[in-house]
């Protein structure tokens, strides 16, 4: 049975850490509040195909975040421009509704992309440039 971005993103939108797949060649993307911040966690490939529901799932999880996002992409494996463009327009989205969008954690091929697209520096975070181990934003290893 296939998933619809209808049913992806209400299943991102409870309370509860939830995962799903649109398709089962897609990714997983994990959403979950942590203190006043929601967090989007993403494993797998984030394409054109793809998109559209990648879209829906985080503007729902930025309406519902107070204080904004913490993005954790460090197993993301890959994401083109169409990927980036939701990334930027949600970010667009945050900064409207007085919240912010956090890079807390980078895969290589993501990192490559900001670097290429000259784009790094829109989003606030803990890496900067650098692969970061996978950790909540905020915290440093001890």
């Amino acid at each position: 049975m296939e998933t619809t971005n209808a049913t992806w993103t209400s299943l991102l939108m409870s309370r509860a850490s939830r995962h799903t797949r649109i398709a089962p060649s897609a990714p997983v993307v994990e959403v979950f509040e942590r203190g006043d911040r929601t967090v989007v966690r993403v494993y797998g490939e984030i394409d054109f195909d793809v998109a559209p529901g990648f879209d829906e799932a985080l503007h729902a999880a930025v309406g519902r975040s107070i204080s904004g996002l913490d993005l954790e992409l460090g197993a993301m494996t890959f994401c083109d421009g169409a990927g980036l463009r939701v990334l930027l327009r949600v970010r667009r989205a945050a900064l409207e509704a007085d919240k912010t969008v956090r890079l807390c954690s980078a895969s290589a091929p993501f990192e490559r992309l900001l670097r290429v697209t000259r784009t790094h520096g829109l989003f606030a975070g803990d890496i900067g440039l650098e692969s970061a181990p996978d950790r909540p934003c905020g915290t440093r290893e001890t």
